[in-house]
């Protein structure tokens, strides 16, 4: 158990960290598959990692709107934090809701039996922990719920650890924009701003064109406020790669333009992390520091930033190598990092994706 431990311990820092201890998790528990999933309101599921998911679970689950109780019997038996529910408890929940669109989900990819716990509960939200059983894993027994009993307080370690990360990133991203005057809302995966510039904090508040409140943004008068939701709720479920969204706030006779950017999602994220930037008025008229900009949106390095401009201005590989003094290795490896981290898997991908924000 030490070993599996110090894994989530490290998950956060490491690559596929997250996948391996969860695997890790379900091997040790006799379990096909472990899931780490968060379940928010408004039907959103910010999070669902599943070790060896097959295609189409993690996108049926939202779907069906397996994050409904009403719907989903796990769901809908998670109680206070590591309270452990297990197949008894299913077979009972199963039966009072006689909701078949769970139960067909759950046949089609054979997860009928295991035990979960919630790890953690919010206002809005909890972060849950479950062992996903086929029908030959058969129903877990007494030592299998002991083992993942034992392992749960330190996959919430990590979690608690995971989301200190995610927000950091939220507030280097918002000193950018500060950096460059944007009024400028970052947005995490659960549709809350995680940070804000000071010149976004003036457009908040009474005779405003936005209000905050801990569920998130919302406009101040209902055309305005049907727009940014539905601008919201396009961008939070894709994987950084559609337009941008532009709408207006404010009254009629003093309108106000607001652009919505998706920011590129990474493989293993609480959603915590940046996933959206409300800008109010384009970043194009705001100058500044577009290095810092891009380091702050992105995690670039100050070296990889400085390659992103290079190629902006139309610079080939060779002569970025040339003007850096490093070699076409060190060049391509940089480049391969700058790809991960923006999301994207050719030069062209990148330079729109950039281009979209900084035009």
């Amino acid at each position: 158990m030490l070993s599996m431990n110090a894994e989530f311990a490290s998950a956060p820092f490491e690559p596929g960290g997250w996948d391996r201890a969860l695997k890790r998790l379900a091997s040790r528990t006799g379990s096909a598959r472990m899931q780490l999933v968060a379940i928010g309101n408004r039907g959103l599921v910010p999070l669902n990692w599943t070790t060896d998911a097959p295609a189409g679970f993690v996108e049926q689950f939202v779907e069906i709107g397996g994050g409904d109780p009403h719907r989903n019997w796990r769901v809908a038996f998670a109680g206070a934090p590591f309270e452990i529910a297990s197949e008894r408890d299913y077979d009972r929940m199963r039966a009072r809701l006689k909701c078949d669109v769970y139960d067909d989900y759950v046949a089609q990819f054979d997860v009928p039996f295991g035990c979960q716990c919630v790890l953690e509960r919010g206002a809005d939200r909890f972060v849950g922990l479950a062992a996903l059983r086929t029908n030959a894993d058969g129903r877990t027994t007494e030592q299998d719920r002991e083992i993942f009993a034992e392992a749960a307080p330190h996959v919430l370690s990590a979690v608690r650890l995971q989301r200190s990360i995610e927000h950091r990133g939220a507030e280097l991203a918002a000193g950018a924009l500060e950096a460059i005057g944007a009024a400028a809302f970052v947005i995490d995966g659960n549709g809350r701003v995680g940070a804000l510039t000071p010149a976004a904090e003036r457009l908040v508040g009474p005779g405003g064109p936005l209000s905050l409140s801990k569920a998130g943004l919302s406009g101040a008068t209902e055309p305005g406020n049907r727009d940014l939701q539905r601008a919201l709720s396009a961008v939070l479920v894709s994987r950084g790669d559609v337009p941008p969204r532009r709408f207006w706030l404010g009254a009629p006779d003093s309108p106000i333009l607001c652009e919505l950017f998706a920011l590129p999602t990474r493989e293993w994220s609480l959603g915590f992390d940046p996933r959206a930037l409300l800008v109010v008025g384009p970043l194009a008229a705001r100058g500044g520091d577009e290095a810092g900009l891009l380091r702050g949106l992105f995690g670039f390095t100050t070296a990889e930033a400085d390659i992103v401009a290079r190629l902006r201005g139309g610079a080939t590989r060779e002569e970025i190598g040339e003007a850096r003094r490093a070699s076409a290795s060190t060049i391509l490896s940089q480049i391969k990092a700058i790809f991960r981290k923006a999301d994207v898997h050719r030069e062209t991908e990148l330079l729109t994706k950039i281009g979209r924000l900084l035009r």
